[in-house]
C-alpha cells in the first residue's frame, strides 16, 4: 500500500536544521519514487509514467494542530470505482491548525479493516482536498497517514501529502475525500500534479 510508503516522513523532528529537513524528504522521495514504480504500477503503465511532480518541500506546511478525539459511525467511504470488497471506516477526531492566518480543520479517520495490523494501529487516514486540488493538485484530491500522538498537539507535516494510486492507474479505487475534509488555503507542499497521459 502506498501508505506503507509514505510513513517514514511523519517522523522527523522540529529540531533538525532546514537543511537536513530538506534532504530527508528529498531521500523519502527518491526512495519512494522507485518503490511506486516497481510495486503499483503495471509494465505497460511504467513504461508510459512521465515521474511523479512535487511542490519543493516547504517547512511552513509542517505545523502542529490541535487535536479532540470525536469518534464517528462506521461507514463506507465513497469510492472513485466500485471494488469486490467494501472498505469501512469511522471518524476518529478532528485535527485544528492553521495556515497563513486561516484556522482549518480536518477529520482523521481509522481504515477498520487495518487498525488492528500491527503496522498501520498508530496510523490514521486523513484525506482532504484544498485550494490546489484540481488545479495543481490531483482533483481526487490528496490523501496523508497521520501518527497519533498521547498528547493533544499533532504535527500535520504537508510535505509528506501524497496522490492516491488511481492518480496514475485506473485499475485502482480510491477514497474520495469527504466533504468535511475540505479547506480553503491552497497547501503547496507534498505531491503535486501535471497530467499523466
Amino acid at each position: 500500500m502506498k501508505a506503507l510508503l509514505f510513513l517514514f516522513f511523519i517522523g522527523a523532528a522540529f529540531s533538525v536544521t532546514a537543511q537536513d529537513y530538506t534532504d530527508s524528504i528529498q531521500r523519502a522521495r527518491h526512495e519512494h519514487d522507485s518503490l511506486f514504480v516497481a510495486d503499483i504500477l503495471n509494465k505497460e503503465e511504467a513504461a508510459h509514467f512521465k515521474g511523479f511532480c512535487y511542490f519543493p518541500v516547504d517547512s511552513a506546511y509542517r505545523v502542529m494542530a490541535t487535536f479532540q478525539k470525536k469518534k464517528g459511525k462506521k461507514f463506507a467511504m465513497p469510492m472513485t470505482r466500485e471494488r469486490l470488497k467494501t472498505v469501512y471506516y469511522r471518524a476518529y477526531g478532528t485535527l485544528t491548525f492553521t495556515i497563513r492566518d486561516t484556522v482549518c480543520v480536518l477529520i482523521v479517520y481509522e481504515n477498520l479493516d487495518l487498525k488492528h495490523k500491527k503496522e498501520f494501529r498508530n496510523y490514521l487516514f486523513m484525506p482532504f482536498r484544498d485550494g490546489t486540488t484540481n488545479v495543481t493538485s490531483y482533483g481526487g484530491g490528496r490523501f496523508m497517514d497521520i501518527e497519533k500522538s498521547k498528547s493533544d498537539q499533532w504535527i500535520i507535516d504537508f510535505n509528506s501529502a501524497y496522490h492516491p494510486y488511481c492518480a496514475y492507474s485506473e485499475r485502482y479505487s480510491c477514497p474520495i475525500p469527504p466533504a468535511e475534509n475540505v479547506i480553503g488555503p491552497a497547501i503547496m507542499a507534498g505531491e503535486c500534479y501535471e497530467g499523466h497521459d
